[in-house]
């Protein structure tokens, strides 16, 4: 009977020992959930300067733009601005409130001044030029250009995912990524994919988060509609299957039991 019971506790133990081993498998090394590491090299309370990708946005066919009209002479401005609203009216838009579209063949339509190439521009040059046409009508006016489709979509392994509406014209991945809630430790830092399309034809980039190389990938700076996705390290695969290990071995050990009960009480 002692021999017996001895066996049961055994194949009981060695059933929980290989538990706690896939369990262990599952586990994502801190290491591999920290920002930039390799910047941890460097003494404490030094500046270390590290020298980012350049990126300057400039309009292309169909984005949207916000254009703010200022002036120190607001009656002359109201009366252009007035006609444009009533061009606007008669063509049943709202430019002032849903933007200018950059159409395909990378002009605008701005009533009061015409259409006027914009695509290729910056939008301080697209200020510029805006400016200088608007001048011809109204001598101290000022403008402001401000992109409105900026977004960027971010998928798989992160807080929020969804899509992002961004309000300024320049972001990098590591503000995307916290705008999104921020990457969990089950999502892998090391292999973060941007996809972008470029001229109809889609790019994959790889970021690593956990280096410094981050900065100076031709993907750290964001263009609208780039794509992140970040896949989950594969232990988190693992994780997800314990619950379904941990039943399947407490039903077992049960039976096993059970079973042993039986044949003992039989003898």
């Amino acid at each position: 009977m002692i021999a017996t019971l001895s066996r049961l506790f055994t194949s009981s133990l060695l059933s929980c020992y290989i538990l706690f081993i896939v369990a262990l498998v599952g586990c994502v090394p801190i290491k591999n959930t920290l920002y930039i590491q390799d910047g941890k090299r460097h003494a404490t309370h030094t500046k270390t300067t590290f020298t980012t990708s350049t990126y300057t946005y400039v309009i292309a066919k169909r984005d949207i733009l916000q254009i703010d009209l200022g002036s120190t002479s607001p009656e002359k401005l109201n009366e252009v601005i007035g006609k444009a609203n009533n061009t606007a009216m008669a063509q049943n838009i709202d430019p002032l409130a849903q933007g200018y579209v950059v159409d395909d063949n990378g002009q605008v339509l701005l009533p009061f001044i015409g259409y006027l190439k914009l695509e290729g521009l910056t939008l301080t040059a697209a200020q510029e030029l805006i400016h200088k046409r608007l001048s011809e009508y109204v001598g101290d006016a000022f403008v402001k250009v401000r992109l409105l489709s900026f977004f960027v979509t971010v998928l798989g392994e992160i807080g929020r995912p969804g899509r992002l509406n961004i309000n300024t014209a320049q972001i990098n991945i590591l503000e995307a990524l916290a705008l999104a809630g921020d990457m969990p430790i089950t999502a892998n830092h090391k292999k973060v994919q941007v996809i972008r399309t470029i001229n109809g034809v889609v790019n994959t980039f790889y970021v690593d988060v956990t280096s410094t190389s981050v900065y100076t990938s031709e993907v750290f700076y964001l263009m609208p509609n780039d794509m992140i996705y970040v896949e989950p390290v594969k232990a988190k695969v693992t994780q997800n299957n314990i619950s379904v290990i941990t039943i399947a071995t407490t039903l077992l050990n049960t039976i096993f039991l059970v079973t042993n009960i039986i044949i003992v009480l039989s003898r």
